[in-house]
């Protein structure tokens, strides 16, 4: 199997999940349901009336003679025995239902993320290529960056600025395996999340996802190297490292790392609690530079002056840093030792 095969990797962000999820819950209703009639159709059988009758019933009232009551008793045993352990695998199985029904919800809920005051926010997810199938990989690898939009989340689809024109080229953190299969899935995650990315075409949509995943896959690949087995490891590495570790997919063994965006699209790593800070508009208010006359010239954009402060370009200084893990903005590899984030190796 190939990884880059969109037929059989699906993001989670796409319909088709979607729709699987939605089956699953009314599966588990539909199971609760057919439970509960079942139980009510044995409590309503002939045997179990008669050995249960209404207290004003001629049976309950009359004094029966021997012969009767033996009857009556030998009903209720022959109800009791052909039933009783009916019943109770039905009463199990409707509970266990409804746990199940239960921590779905709450599964639902958690994976739920609210962008906090940002327009756009979502998950940057890394393989670590310990899965199966298409998840199994000799390295870690990054999967994609997906906006965490309708019930993923509450960021909005901000659609493609320039061009929806699918990707043309391989970007280097898709290299690998065929190219017809590399170009087949880099229009898969095109199509079903960088389309609602904010970004000006493809093209932008994946130097950012590169960009972002360069210095966390790095610690993921030496993690691999050491011979780590154990995906709760690698979150934690990363976390020590200072990335905002937002969920992982025990099934396929990935870590998502949590992301936002303002409306220019320019994506960087981020903790929920820090969206608003960083992707709501504080960040353009405070990284703007200082003016001595009021501007009057409406060509001057502070934010696009604030977002190129927020990414980095090659033989440009980035943002400033103290440690690689302040660096997890567009194009930024690594914390130099000038005490900036920049775009080389």
């Amino acid at each position: 199997s190939n990884r880059f095969n969109a037929a059989v990797y699906p993001g989670v962000n796409t319909k088709a999940s979607q729709m699987t999820s939605q089956r699953r819950s009314r599966t588990i209703v539909l199971a609760v349901l057919l439970s509960v009639a079942y139980l009510l159709r044995a409590t309503l059988t002939p045997a179990f009336l008669q050995s249960h009758p209404r207290p004003n019933s001629k049976i309950a009232h009359r004094q029966c003679n021997q012969e009767d009551c033996s009857k009556q008793s030998s009903s209720r045993g022959r109800w009791s025995d052909s039933h009783l352990g009916d019943m109770r695998c039905i009463v199990a199985t409707a509970l266990g239902s409804v746990l199940i029904l239960s921590n779905a919800a709450v599964s639902t809920a958690a994976k739920f993320m609210d962008c906090g005051g940002a327009p756009l926010c979502g998950v940057l997810t890394l393989e670590t290529g310990l899965g199966e199938g298409p998840y199994k990989q000799d390295a870690p690898v990054v999967h994609g960056l997906w906006p965490q939009v309708g019930t993923f989340g509450s960021s909005k689809c901000l659609k493609p600025k320039t061009s929806e024109a699918a990707p043309k080229q391989i970007y280097s953190c898709f290299s690998g395996g065929k190219l017809s299969a590399q170009l087949g899935f880099e229009r898969h995650e095109w199509e079903e999340h960088g389309t609602c990315a904010g970004v000006k075409d493809a093209d932008e949509y994946f130097s950012e996802v590169c960009g972002l995943s360069t210095a966390p896959l790095q610690i993921m690949a030496a993690e691999r190297a050491a011979g780590d087995v154990e995906l709760g490891t690698y979150a934690k590495k990363l976390e020590a490292a200072g990335f905002p570790v937002y969920a992982i997919d025990s099934k396929n063994k990935q870590v998502e790392l949590s992301a936002c965006s303002n409306e220019d699209g320019q994506w960087l790593l981020a903790k929920p609690l820090e969206f608003a800070a960083k992707c709501g508009g504080q960040t353009e208010n405070l990284a703007a530079p200082k003016l001595s006359a009021p501007v009057n010239n409406p060509a001057v954009s502070t934010i696009s002056l604030s977002q190129d402060k927020l990414q980095c370009k090659l033989n440009q200084r980035g943002p400033a840093c103290k440690s690689d893990s302040d660096c997890g903005y567009s194009g930024c590899v690594r914390c130099a030792k000038s005490g900036f984030c920049t775009a080389q190796q």
